[in-house]
Parts: structure tokens; sequence; C-alpha cells
């Protein structure tokens, strides 16, 4: 389904439209560059942010607030946290 992006619903704050989320520069709270957001899917439980480096690798990340530690759209980023079993 198609919106007009001038007669979207204003959002909560923390929650984003996934297309404007897609394309977005992910850090890790290191300052590493992880990559850009790719995809992000539904588990139901939680979405799963696939990020995808220069070189095609993918990276799975829970939309989880452990994980997400700052959405920063203009800047074009993500700031994530890397919790022990991710990588």
């Amino acid at each position: 389904m198609l919106v007009d992006r001038e007669k979207e619903e204003p959002l909560e704050e923390g929650v984003y439209y996934i297309v404007d989320l897609l394309g977005l520069e992910v850090y890790t709270d290191e300052g590493q560059l992880l990559g850009r957001v790719d995809d992000i899917f539904n588990t139901g439980s939680n979405d799963i942010y696939v990020v995808k480096n220069e070189l095609g690798k993918q990276i799975l990340l829970p939309g989880i607030p452990d994980v997400l530690k700052n959405v920063n759209l203009e800047e074009g980023k993500i700031t994530v946290h890397l919790i022990k079993g991710l990588m």
C-alpha cells in the first residue's frame, strides 16, 4: 500500500517507518561500521534488522533495546550494542 508522506500518521518516539531505516549505516557503540540496513522483518516477538556490509556479508540484529541504542535519521545512522553471542 502506498501512502503519501505528507498524509502519514505521526509516530510515537522511538517508532519508525521501515522505509526510513533502510539504507542507514549501522555502527557499534565502539564506532565500528557494520554495514547498512538492507531489510527488516518481524518475527512476532521483535524485529530483525538485516545489516549488510560492502562485501555482502549479512549480520542479523534483534530490534531490542539491549541492542538498538540510537537511531538518528538526520545523520543516517543507527548505533547498536553487540551483546554476547551476536557475532
